[in-house]
């Protein structure tokens, strides 16, 4: 099948004034997220509501992951926010809250730069970047974290839930 081919049928297609399906999809006032048949929306729905733990709506204030850090590295809190200037200076409490303000909890880079007194947010992606490195070699350090975040996760999903 040559290229003028293709080109003809694709235009007759998207001049086709007869797609009833897409038509009725877009003058229906309640669109559903998900496109597909019957079947296989339930089948998405039901994989989304058994989906437990932290819902995308809940927002976690960046504070909360800090003071969590701050007791689990047990170091003051101050500590995990200030960072300090120059070689040998390596805060980990404080990388690994960086680190999981953008992995866990996604936030903004400006946002996690602007809470930990960062000069330039792209420094959040250096440390988050050099953090993971640290961690793929320091076994302890990555059991530490997992156990933090989830007992983390676990006590902002009861607290959101009861709300």
């Amino acid at each position: 099948m040559g290229k003028r081919s293709v080109r003809h049928r694709y235009r007759n297609f998207v001049e086709e004034e007869k797609d009833d399906v897409l038509g009725m999809f877009y003058n229906n006032n309640r669109l559903s997220p998900i496109l597909g048949d019957e079947g296989f929306r339930r089948r998405v729905a039901s994989m989304v509501s058994e989906n437990k733990g932290i819902s995308h709506q809940t927002v976690i204030p960046i504070e909360s992951v800090v003071q969590a850090v701050a007791t689990a590295f047990d170091v003051e809190r101050n500590s995990v926010v200030e960072g300090k200037r120059g070689r040998g200076k390596e805060n980990i409490p404080r990388q690994a809250a960086i680190y999981l303000c953008r992995r866990e909890l996604g936030r903004a880079l400006k946002e996690i730069a602007t809470h930990f007194h960062l000069q330039h947010y792209a420094s959040v992606s250096e440390i988050t970047r050099r953090f993971e490195i640290h961690m793929g070699t320091d076994i302890r350090l990555h059991r530490k974290l997992k156990r933090l975040w989830s007992q983390f996760y676990v006590s902002q999903s009861s607290r959101q839930s009861v709300t």
